[in-house]
Parts: structure tokens; C-alpha cells; sequence
């Protein structure tokens, strides 16, 4: 089937007499043209461009500079699905969020935990409720949320080490 357009009009044709007859008054062949399959290829070293001249795909290897780019897209996106997913406090097995405003929270709580203990208006077996990153409540002592906060802490100082180390080698490269 051949799609023809003349003035804003569009016609539908399978006759090639008719077709050539359209064509001959001016109307224009505006049937999209039909794509070959794509081939398969390794997305990981290489990528598809298609060649409307040959009406095929042609095969083009990634440069190191692209392959290296793509391989910090690739650590940056899974460091940041770290920070999406949270920590995990075991063996109470709950996670507690990273975002920006979970971390000031968890900031804040353990400043007022330090000071009521160096003022002695709490002990290490005093109760302390935390939420998780779904909300939920979960009870513990001082001294456990000391030690969750302290590897809280360290968990996301290693992503953030591995962010900024990213960041440098980006920007080496560029």
C-alpha cells in the first residue's frame, strides 16, 4: 500500500497505474518507509545506527572515552539506587531512608541523644523511637541507636567517598 499526499489531501493506494497516474500530477509518495529488522548486537560494546541510504543498521563500536563514560552512568546510577533503597538495621531488620531530610533528622535526634546523656536526663537503656523509610515506628535503647546512627553514618560516608571519587574521575576526563 502506498500512502500519497496533494494539497493537504491523503490517499491510500495499491494500484500501481493509479499510483504512477498521482505521482505523474503531482502528488507526493509519503509512505514512511519500512525498517529492517534491527540486528543483534551487544549493547554494552556497541551501538545501532541506522543508514537510510542502505535501508539497514550498521554496527558502530563505542569509543574507550564512550565505554568509560558509560561505565560511570552506570556506577553513578547504582550508587545512587544505594541511597534510594536505604540502610538496613540489623538484626532488627528495618531500613532506615538517606534522603537529605531522613540524614538532618537522624542528625538532629542523635545531637539531642548526646546531650541528654552528657546531662544525664537519659541512660544508655532509655527508649528511643526511630521511623524507618516507610513511617513505621520502631522502639530501641539509647546505646542501639547510638550504634545504628554511627553505622548509618559510615554506610552513607562510603557512598558519598564513592560519589565524590566519581565525580573526580569525571571530571578528569573532561
Amino acid at each position: 500500500m502506498t500512502i500519497l499526499t496533494y494539497n493537504n489531501l491523503t490517499r491510500k493506494e495499491t494500484d500501481q497505474a493509479v499510483i504512477a497516474n498521482l505521482l505523474r500530477k503531482g502528488w507526493i509518495d509519503a509512505t514512511p518507509p519500512e525498517y529492517p529488522a534491527r540486528p543483534e548486537h551487544d549493547s554494552s560494546i556497541e551501538y545501532l545506527q541506522y543508514s537510510a541510504e542502505t535501508n539497514s543498521y550498521v554496527k558502530i563500536p563505542y569509543t574507550e572515552e564512550q565505554l568509560a563514560n558509560i561505565d560511570l552512568m552506570e556506577r553513578r546510577e547504582n550508587l545512587m539506587q544505594s541511597i534510594n533503597s536505604g540502610f538496613i538495621v540489623q538484626p532488627e531488620n528495618f531500613i532506615l531512608g538517606l534522603s537529605d531530610a531522613d540524614r538532618g533528622a537522624f542528625t538532629q535526634m542523635l545531637a539531642l541523644v548526646r546531650e541528654a546523656l552528657d546531662f544525664e536526663l537519659i541512660t544508655n537503656d532509655t527508649p528511643q523511637i526511630i521511623s524507618d523509610i516507610n513511617g513505621q515506628k520502631h522502639e530501641i535503647n539509647t546505646l542501639r541507636f547510638r550504634q545504628i546512627m554511627v553505622q548509618y553514618g559510615l554506610y552513607y560516608k562510603n557512598i558519598w567517598d564513592s560519589l565524590k571519587s566519581l565525580d573526580e574521575l569525571t571530571a578528569q576526563r573532561n
